[in-house]
């Protein structure tokens, strides 16, 4: 069964959302942790790091579907489509133990079939 790269989009989407959810967390026992008025603020980096990566991986996403949805007529155009689809499959390994997760979205072998 191939499935769409909306598929994928939405599996994704749907992780960055979770991990932005869990970004909120942080550790109470951060060594980086200082007293600012009436809570404790984190200077580790952590959070803002996290917050970035996750802004970033939205872009590449957003990117890759734009190729995807404009491909349609042009070699050129279907290359840099095929290249993003294995980025986004790349994107979606991290999740491979969520049970969305679907095996054909596993990276492998770029020359042998593009889907």
């Amino acid at each position: 069964m191939v499935t769409s790269v909306d598929d994928l989009i939405a599996f994704l989407r749907a992780r960055l959302d979770d991990d932005e959810q869990l970004g909120e967390i942080h550790t109470p026992d951060c060594d980086a942790r200082i007293p600012y008025e009436w809570e404790f603020v984190c200077r580790c980096g952590l959070p803002a790091r996290r917050s970035g990566d996750i802004a970033a991986k939205r872009e590449v996403i957003k990117f890759a579907a734009w190729l995807d949805q404009n491909r349609a007529g042009s070699e050129f155009m279907e290359g840099r489509a095929q290249s993003a689809r294995h980025v986004l499959r790349l994107l979606a390994l991290p999740y491979a133990d969520h049970p969305d997760y679907r095996e054909e979205w596993r990276p492998g072998d770029q020359s042998a079939a593009h889907s």
